[in-house]
């Protein structure tokens, strides 16, 4: 009887072992696969954080990129007008500033500085002429750097003052938009018509509307017949 109850106990022990160690590899299962889940969610969140990382760091890559573009502009304006750093300082803080107000770039408004320096304007007179130079380009459809170049072209060889831009401005863009011709067809025009149209050294003082006037008269006229 005794024997037969032993063996009892030792079957329900054995039993519940059994069941003990079934319910821990469950549970060890169990614990694997959230392990697993868990480890998946860990390698999705730092995909998404890269992705995430990049597109904030695109921004600022390139806003680097621009404001190097820009540097090397102006240290362009810099060299080809002869600067001293204090007159750069201007010509940057201008050109950053037109970059603000108006539909073209800090960057842009150096190369047309440039366009400028490169036709013999001295600092003073770039910043006194660029914001025409800007309103030319704007209203005939050109790119900055031409209209810069064929405005600061035909004041010199007009012999026109440097102050007068804005009225140069204003007569070619009158004459460009109310014409067959671009504003690079008149310019082109202008550089034969300009020589006969200068003033003497007799003048007394340059006239603008004498020289320039005469010039693109004469090649509107000639557009309206074709």
């Amino acid at each position: 009887m005794g024997t037969a109850t032993g063996e009892v106990k030792a079957g329900r022990a054995y039993v519940e072992i059994l069941l003990d160690q079934t319910k821990l590899e469950r549970g060890l299962k169990q614990a694997q696969k959230k392990i697993k889940a868990f480890g998946e969610n860990l390698i999705g969140i730092g995909k998404n954080m890269l992705a995430v990382s990049g597109i904030m760091a695109a921004p600022l890559a390139f806003a680097t990129k621009g404001f190097a573009d820009f540097d090397d502009a102006m240290r362009m304006v810099k060299a080809v007008s002869g600067a001293t750093e204090s007159e750069f300082k201007r010509l940057t803080a201008t050109a950053e500033k037109l970059g603000r107000e108006t539909s073209y770039t800090a960057k842009q408004v150096a190369e047309a500085m440039t366009a400028m320096g490169r036709m013999g304007f001295k600092p003073d007179e770039i910043l006194s002429a660029v914001p025409a130079v800007l309103n030319l380009a704007r209203a005939t459809g050109t790119e900055l750097g031409e209209a810069a170049e064929i405005a600061a072209n035909n004041m010199r060889v007009f012999g026109i003052e440097t102050s007068k831009m804005s009225n140069v401005a204003d007569i070619l863009t009158a004459t460009a938009n109310g014409s067959a011709q671009t504003l690079t067809d008149l310019a082109e025009g202008l550089k034969m018509a300009g020589p006969q149209h200068r003033p003497g050294e007799d003048a007394g003082r340059y006239r603008l509307s004498c020289p320039v006037a005469h010039g693109t008269d004469c090649l509107e006229s000639r557009a309206q017949r074709t």
